[in-house]
C-alpha cells in the first residue's frame, strides 16, 4: 500500500485529513504508521497510562508535538483506526570540553493489548533504531527498562542492544521500588581523539563516551 493509499485509508478510517507527508511508509500488515498531530494527543496518553506504570507529564506529551526534540511513530489499525502502538525517541546532544556526542534515547515504546504476539512490537524498535541511526545520524540509542519486563529486555537484545548498567530502585511506582536496566546500542566505535568543532563539522559526524 502506498503513502498516498494509506493517506486515503487513513481519510476513511480516522475521518482526519492529514497531509500525505505525515505518513511512513512502513509496510506491516493491517497497519497505518504516520507522525503525531496535536489531535492524537489525549489517545497517545490514554495509550501510556495502558502501557506504562510510570505516569507522564503534561510536558512529556506536549514535546511530542516538537519534531525536532522528539521522533514519535504511531500505528493505527487499518481496519478502525485505533492506535494500536506508539514509539517515542528523542535525540540527546552533549558536549564536554573535547568530545561532541549526539545519541539518541528511547523514552516509550508499547503495543496495546489485542494486537501483541504479531511482531508489532519487534517493528516498531526496529523502524525507531533505522529512524535514530539513518535519519538522524545517531552513534548509538540507549533507553531504560524494567528489570524484570523479560520479553522485552529480550526483544531489545535480539535487536542489537546490549546491557549498559543494571540501576536498583531506578523506578518508584505502586508504592515501591523497582529495579532498571540502562541498554544501549552502538552503531560505531567512538573516534579516539574526534575534537568538537570536527564532530559538528560538514556532515555532523558524532562520537560517543
Amino acid at each position: 500500500m502506498s503513502t498516498e493509499e494509506k493517506h486515503d485509508q487513513d481519510k476513511r478510517t480516522s475521518k482526519k485529513l492529514l497531509p500525505p507527508e505525515l505518513y511512513f511508509d512502513f509496510k506491516f500488515p493491517e497497519t497505518i504508521f504516520r507522525r503525531v498531530v496535536k489531535e492524537d494527543i489525549p489517545e497517545i496518553r490514554s495509550l501510556h497510562d495502558v502501557l506504562f506504570p510510570v505516569k507522564y507529564s503534561d510536558s512529556f506529551f506536549n514535546s511530542l508535538l516538537i519534531r525536532e526534540e522528539m521522533h514519535t511513530i504511531l500505528a493505527f489499525s487499518a481496519e478502525d483506526g485505533v492506535l494500536t502502538g506508539v514509539s517515542t525517541a528523542r535525540i540527546e546532544e552533549k558536549s564536554d570540553s573535547c568530545y561532541a556526542i549526539r545519541e539518541g534515547y528511547i523514552s516509550t515504546l508499547g503495543v496495546k493489548p489485542g494486537y501483541r504476539r504479531n511482531g508489532l512490537g519487534k517493528f516498531l524498535l526496529e523502524k525507531t533504531v533505522e529512524l535514530l541511526e539513518k535519519e538522524q545520524n545517531c552513534s548509538a540509542i540507549k533507553l531504560h527498562v524494567k528489570a524484570d519486563n523479560i520479553p522485552a529486555i529480550n526483544m531489545y537484545y535480539k535487536t542489537g542492544f546490549e546491557l549498559l548498567e543494571h540501576l536498583v530502585n531506578h523506578y518508584y511506582f505502586d508504592g515501591k521500588r523497582h529495579d532498571a536496566l540502562h541498554l544501549v546500542r552502538y552503531f560505531r566505535s567512538p573516534p579516539s581523539k574526534m575534537k568538537k568543532d570536527q564532530a559538528f563539522f560538514s556532515v555532523n559526524r558524532c562520537s560517543i563516551m
